[in-house]
């Protein structure tokens, strides 16, 4: 029985399998289709070894092949941290933080689809971003509405900004632009005067939450963006 037929019986996973294979010159998988986690335990790659443009088709949801998936981008993460590729690192960083999101349990997975959806696992900026800038906009439309009396009596405008400034200042408390004294002061207590719904307070708390998580995310990507190694 040759080596290749060998390996296909003992790891059935392993559609791609390059384990114990030792790579000694520029090696180049440009425009690739990988049909499974590729296998590469115990392999030495040359350190100029191109997966740009790859097509992961392995990346999918049976869950039976997750622990191995786990194992195999595991594997890649290490090598790729080794050869000094952040961009590569993360990349298969991402697929096995997918593929542990098959065999958790039910906690850890809302976890790391939540870590996916707003950053992509610490990679996606534009993703961050939105997540941070839209929630204390939308925040500020909420506190905006919540004084419609104040809109219709013709202070519409003092009370757009005012919803604005409130909604960051809220999501950033650490900064105390709305406390007392605080820069943003004069503009809180405009929507305090009317606060129609008592939705002031309520959403102050939600954002105070979620505003310093969604701003770690975004200053996360940002690192593992631009870092130098």
């Amino acid at each position: 029985m040759d080596e290749a037929k060998h390996h296909r019986i003992l790891w059935p996973d392993r559609r791609v399998d390059f384990s114990d294979a030792e790579f000694g010159m520029t090696t180049s998988f440009h425009g690739a289709v990988f049909a499974g986690a590729p296998a590469f335990f115990n392999t030495k790659l040359y350190e100029d070894t191109d997966f740009s443009e790859v097509n992961w088709k392995s990346v999918g949801t049976d869950r039976a092949k997750a622990g191995y998936e786990v194992r195999a981008w595991e594997r890649l993460e290490l090598m790729m941290n080794e050869l000094q590729k952040p961009l590569d690192r993360h990349r298969f960083f991402r697929f096995k933080m997918r593929a542990r999101r098959r065999i958790d349990g039910r906690f850890l997975r809302t976890l790391n689809w939540l870590f996916d959806k707003t950053s992509d696992y610490g990679w996606g900026v534009a993703r961050a971003a939105m997540c941070w800038s839209g929630h204390w906009l939308a925040a500020a439309v909420a506190l905006f509405l919540n004084a419609g009396s104040g809109a219709v009596s013709g202070e519409w405008g003092k009370l757009a900004v005012a919803a604005l400034a409130t909604g960051f200042s809220n999501a950033h408390a650490f900064l105390f632009l709305a406390a007392k004294g605080g820069y943003l002061e004069d503009q809180r207590k405009l929507l305090e005067a009317n606060d129609e719904l008592g939705l002031l307070t309520v959403l102050g708390v939600a954002e105070g939450v979620l505003g310093p998580v969604f701003l770690f995310l975004l200053l996360l990507t940002l690192r593992n963006r631009f870092r130098l190694a």
